[in-house]
Formats: C-alpha cells, structure tokens, sequence
C-alpha cells in the first residue's frame, strides 16, 4: 500500500487530494466511497445527474449537475470543481469515462482514466477481441446473423457495461429482430454455457502486472457479482498468464479487469475488458489491495507497495438501507441491559451510534433500571462509563418518563431536543406521551446511523 508517514494522534492535514466521484451512487462508485472514505490521504465529493440514486446517502458532499446528454454539463461539472478546488475526478463507469474522453481538455482538473489510445480499445468489446485475437482465447464473434450457424448465441452493446442490453438469443428470427432494431453497436458472440470469472489486475506505466486474482461469478444481479469467492492458485496462474499476455497488447495502468467464460467443453475464453472500478473488487480491498487508493498513488507517481494477507475468501452482497429523516435532537436518554447489553453482549449497531453521538457533540444520559447489585462496578466492567454525560440509576417501581421529564425541565434553557432508547414498548411509550420526545427500539437504530463519507 502506499508508503506514507504515520499518523500524530486527532491532528489534522489537508489531504493530498480532492477527489470527485462520478457518479458517486453507482455500485462503482461506491465501493470507491467504501475504499476512500478513511483513507487521511483523500477528501471524498461526489456527483451525479438529477436523477434519484444513493449518492446522497453516501456522500456528505454531494452535487447535482445535468446529465451528459445536456448541452451545459461540462461547464456545470466545471462549476463544481472549481468551488470546492478538486484535484481529480473518478469516474465510475464507461458510460462517463467516454463522456469525459470527448471532452478531457475542457475539464479543469486531473481525470483518473487511461490514456486515449488504451481507452479507444477497452470501451469497445470487438476492438478489444480483434486486438488480443491470437494471443489469448477469446469468445467467436460473428459479423452478422448470417454467420451464425449454431444458437443460441450472445447478444450485447458492444459499447456499454454490466449486462445492460445483453441477452441470450435463441433463433435466428429473433436475432434478426434485434440486429434490425439496433443497426449500429451490437456484438454477436458464441454463447458459453460455463463458469464465469472477473479477473482484477493493477498494473504500472511500466506494463508490470502488479497484481492479478480471479473471482467466481456465482450470483449475478444486474450485472453485479452478488456472490464472488477468490479461485484456487493453479486458476489464477492461468490467469496471471493471460494479464501479461493482454499487458503486452494494451498498455493498461492502474486498476482494471477482464472477464472470461467457459465453454461447453470447459475452456475458458475472454469476454471483455474494462478500465475501472469493479463492485466487488471489494473481495480484494479486504485482504489488502484497495485499487482505488493504489490508482491514485500511481496516477500521481508516488511511491506504493502491495501487502496482501493470506487465504481464501468469499463476499455475498445484499441491498443496504441508509436513511434521510428531519428530526433534530442533542440529547440521547438510553437504557443498559437488553438495549446497550443484549444477552452478554454489545448491540454493536447502538454502541456505533452512541459513539456517533460523541462525534457530534451530543449529551449521552443512560438512564436504567439495571438489576445488578453493584451498578457502577457492572458498568465499569463494561468499560463504558466515560462515554455518558449522566448516569441515572432507578428502582423498578420508578418511572423513567417522569425522571426525563424532571431531567428536561431542568436543563439550562433552551433544553433542545431528544430521543429516548429502550427495549421495552411500555417505557417507550410513557416517556412519548409524558415527554412528546422520539423513541427507538433496537430495530430502529439504523435511521439514526449517519453512514456518509
């Protein structure tokens, strides 16, 4: 990883760079959100067109700008990067990288993407395949339909990412249909029944393949790899081998990946190359290489190593929910066993969001009715009890909505706004009809997490 100097405690530095992902909702873009956002060296924004994505779930800096079909988009992309002083855009996706290609000396900041030569081949899967033809396997393509002599066959843009407008043709009826319906841009490929594998590599200027690993395609959704695990090492000499072969032809850097198939008899054929982030690249992040830091260490010629830790590895995605709400409080009252302490252990999800709260200054009361004959030596056990502002210890027979009500009523004006957090309903709901105030149960915690970069 990148060879900088430690850290001096909570000090604060400019990071190195500005770096605006686009778009920043995508699945690219957020893995490069996932890779970056802790990462002192990088201060993250994002943007995108107005259209709804996750983007500002995601990103505490978010802009919105036309899309790429307007007339004014580079000039309001421009507006963006000169206000907030971005260093470099990311783009996420080939659909804006050769957006950004047509217009690359208009833009008023670095752009992380290859060069034009490199990127006038991958953006096209039949340029890639006439290029590398001869030096690996690569799936046939056919010229027309009248080529075809055995369906099914593979039909997809031979511009674009993910399976957006490809499918599997069964006729020659209905792959004449859909040549008629698309004149320009569709790519006819032999249809390969078997295993799929993206292939991740990093790569220098110097067309040294830094790093090469094969991941399963096993589930895919959209085009995504919802379930992914690392190949056996006899797999990926194989495909170390092809990432040179390809290197040789196409002088990629930094960050990309191709993907291969296997045929009906088991041999494996490249399907395409792409210069970007992938998704589930984070399958890799974890055990070491974070592609999107590394690219930017070697866009900008800075030293980097890669320390990569040992084993097999599996990922399995799934929908995540972040949430906008316009409630405002600074005041959290919270109860201890079975809400903080749940059956031995921590409620990770609430002790994350109590510390959220000390990040932004809000007073934490924990106010329980804990039957723990030595309350504080319990707590001090726990080793918790520094991160409360008050601590109120009641008897069973006490009421916590009169003790929040005397505790709000007490408090130097004005008393501000507040929450309360508690496993029990009946509790929950006295403190809200003597109080007025929000209340939460464990199952409800994660409206209040703030999970931006």
């Amino acid at each position: 990883m990148p060879l900088s100097g430690g850290g001096n405690g909570l000090a604060k530095s400019r990071p190195l760079w500005k770096v605006l992902v686009f778009p920043g909702g995508t699945e690219n873009g957020l893995e490069i959100q996932r890779a970056l956002r802790f990462a002192k060296e990088v201060e993250l924004f994002s943007v995108s067109s107005n259209v709804e994505n996750h983007a500002p779930f995601a990103f505490k800096q978010h802009f919105v700008i036309g899309s790429i079909n307007d007339a004014n988009w580079v000039a309001e992309l421009n507006q963006v990067v000169l206000e907030n002083e971005i260093d470099i855009i990311y783009p996420c996706n080939s659909v804006i990288i050769a957006a950004l290609l047509a217009v690359r000396s208009r833009i008023a900041c670095d752009i992380l993407m290859q060069t034009s030569d490199v990127l006038e081949v991958v953006l096209s899967k039949s340029r890639t395949l006439e290029t590398l033809l001869g030096h690996v396997a690569t799936a046939k393509v056919f010229k027309s339909p009248e080529h075809v002599r055995r369906f099914p066959v593979f039909v997809k843009p031979d511009f674009g990412y993910g399976s957006q407008g490809a499918c599997r043709v069964e006729t020659y009826v209905q792959l004449l249909s859909l040549v008629s319906a698309h004149r320009d841009g569709l790519l006819i490929q032999e249809y390969l029944p078997g295993e799929e594998y993206t292939v991740d590599c990093f790569s220098n200027g110097r067309r040294e393949l830094l790093f090469c690993s094969g991941r399963s395609r096993k589930r895919v959704r959209m085009g995504t790899s919802m379930h992914s695990q690392t190949v056996n090492p006899a797999l990926n000499e194989v495909f170390q081998n092809w990432g040179r072969a390809i290197l040789k032809h196409i002088p990629l850097v930094g960050a990309w990946f191709f993907q291969v198939k296997a045929d009906e008899h088991g041999e494996l054929k490249l399907l395409e190359i792409d210069a970007r982030i992938a998704g589930t690249m984070a399958l890799n992040r974890v055990q070491g290489i974070n592609f999107p830091l590394l690219n930017l260490y070697e866009h900008y010629q800075l030293p980097y190593e890669i320390l990569l830790n040992p084993g097999q590895y599996r990922i399995d995605r799934c929908l995540l929910n972040r949430y906008e709400h316009d409630f405002v409080y600074d005041t959290v009252y919270v109860d201890l066993d079975d809400t903080i302490v749940f059956r031995g252990q921590f409620n990770l999800n609430l002790v994350k969001f109590l510390y959220q709260c000390l990040n932004e200054k809000k007073r934490i009361i924990l106010i329980s009715k804990s039957l723990e004959k030595d309350r504080t030596s319990y707590l001090k056990t726990l080793r918790i009890a520094e991160i409360f502002d008050e601590i109120i210890w009641l008897a069973e027979s006490e009421s916590k909505a009169d003790h929040i009500r005397k505790s709000r009523l007490s408090a130097p004006p004005p008393p501000g706004a507040a929450i309360f957090i508690d496993d029990s309903f009946s509790q929950r709901k006295e403190v809200h009809l003597t109080t007025g105030i929000p209340t939460f149960d464990s199952s409800m915690l994660e409206v209040l997490l703030i999970d931006k970069a």
